[in-house]
């Protein structure tokens, strides 16, 4: 067997990795959160849309309609990128992502850090 092979044969693939480590979690719903919020920032294909984990975001005068959606920019408002997809729940998803993000800055709900 060549040094390679043995070397691909010992690694975990990340998704045995994650599975193993979702079954030791077991039912615990605070450190699922955080394996996927973990998983999704320190994914090399996850895809940013151009964020960068040190963008503040910050909040606009407008005001969303629905109470999710107003929680959760109110939450984030003031916060780098990075610190509010660990921390702000979306009531939909579980944990706020950059598709969420993306969304609230469309809408007017947010600045754009990018520009």
């Amino acid at each position: 067997m060549s040094k390679k092979t043995a070397k691909v044969k010992a690694q975990l693939n990340r998704v045995d990795a994650l599975n193993i480590l979702r079954d030791a979690i077991g039912n615990d719903t605070d450190a699922v959160k955080a394996l996927d919020v973990f998983t999704r920032v320190n994914t090399k294909t996850a895809n940013t849309r151009g964020f960068k984990a040190d963008h503040v975001l910050v909040r606009t005068a407008k005001t969303p309609q629905k109470d999710y959606i107003a929680n959760r920019v109110e939450m984030a408002d003031g916060m780098t990128v990075a610190d509010a997809m660990k921390t702000v729940p979306n009531g939909h998803h579980g944990a706020y992502r950059y598709v969420d993000i993306n969304y609230d800055i469309k809408c007017g709900y947010l600045q754009d850090p990018r520009s």
